[in-house]
């Protein structure tokens, strides 16, 4: 017998290993796991920011120029943004430091006024979401709604109530009462 049986075993791993090798790491992919999450890897969309509309394009533009601001801000102490975002309203699910920048359109350039709009980012510049600051006595913040899903949810609202008108209807072309 030519074979026996842990020389076959040893072929037949051999044989797998092959067939599937471990990928190489990728020196240009983001390594650390929260780059992989869903939301980083999630797509700016246009936002509804309590009527207030900025495209994904706005969000981009923001983020890039955050980048900017933050080699400025260690050179002069005017610049106020990116900041840290505390998160105390818990929005965002990210273990590393969150930062705000201004959300405006067109983009804010890191002195001067800004409005009440954030783009919120972790410290890898991933893009987290849209926030704004109510205007009332606690100053707290509000997320961003998505466009597309504020679209989904009327439509789906609309489809709910027209079913409904449906049913009220039916219940009133029924049979004549006795």
């Amino acid at each position: 017998m030519f074979f026996n049986l842990k020389s076959a075993f040893l072929v037949g791993l051999a044989a797998t290993a092959y067939a599937s090798p471990i990928l190489p790491v990728d020196p240009l992919a983001p390594q650390d796991i929260e780059a992989r999450s869903i939301e980083a890897r999630a797509q700016a969309k246009d936002v509804d920011c309590g009527g207030r509309q900025f495209t994904a394009q706005d969000i981009k533009s923001t983020i890039a120029t955050s980048k900017t601001a933050q080699d400025k801000q260690y050179k002069d102490s005017s610049y106020k943004f990116p900041k840290p975002y505390g998160n105390g309203e818990k929005f965002f699910n990210s273990p590393s430091q969150l930062y705000e920048y201004p959300l405006m359109s067109p983009t804010f350039t890191g002195k001067g006024k800004y409005e009440i709009y954030r783009v919120i980012m972790n410290e890898n510049y991933n893009y987290m979401g849209s926030l704004y600051h109510k205007s009332d006595v606690s100053n707290s913040f509000h997320k961003c709604v998505n466009v597309e899903d504020q679209e989904k949810e009327a439509k789906k609202n609309e489809k709910a109530e027209q079913k409904d008108d449906k049913k009220v209807g039916k219940g009133k072309g029924g049979k004549k009462g006795h």
